[in-house]
């Protein structure tokens, strides 16, 4: 399909007005979009039965170094968000979970979210909705098959080094 330069312009504002609408809804509780992902992590984590993680855990599934997530887990541990717990054997080993107030807030992100799609939903009607629905399944498998073929165009070859979010 090839796109006038009006259709393309249309596309793109409407990708960027919902991508301004994802980070505003991120800052809950005035948190920001790095924060949140932090959060979103250890929750992520505890449900699949490892409640803390170290900073370096962290840094690797989100992709980060662990230099820059460091004052966000502070911030978040300032607010009550997550605890920290030194290491049993060793000291300068930190774990980090999340806390009451995190899993608070979660709940109510979710709650208030799942108001927001049924008022979309009722907007929208039910074939129009079941259309959304169809096409961000397939705009979600184009974004999946994208970063596959970025992450392989950018791994090298010989003597791969295993990434570290792979041996979590």
């Amino acid at each position: 399909m090839n796109l006038n330069d009006e259709e393309v312009s249309r596309l793109i504002q409407n990708l960027f007005r919902f991508n301004h609408y994802l980070r505003r809804r991120g800052q809950a509780g005035g948190l920001r979009p790095g924060e949140v992902a932090i959060l979103r992590c250890l929750l992520h984590n505890a449900q699949e039965g490892r409640p803390e993680l170290k900073p370096s855990q962290i840094s690797a599934i989100l992709g980060l170094q662990q230099p820059s997530i460091t004052p966000s887990l502070h911030s978040l541990e300032a607010r009550g968000y997550v605890q920290r717990r030194g290491g049993e054997q060793d000291r300068r080993e930190v774990y980090f979970s999340a806390t009451e107030k995190t899993i608070a807030l979660s709940v109510e992100e979710r709650r208030r979210s799942a108001e927001r799609i049924s008022d979309l939903a009722a907007y929208l009607g039910e074939e129009d909705t079941r259309r959304l629905m169809e096409t961000m399944e397939r705009v979600g498998c184009f974004l999946d098959l994208e970063l596959e073929a970025a992450t392989q165009a950018s791994t090298p070859r010989r003597g791969r080094r295993k990434n570290a979010a792979d041996s979590l």
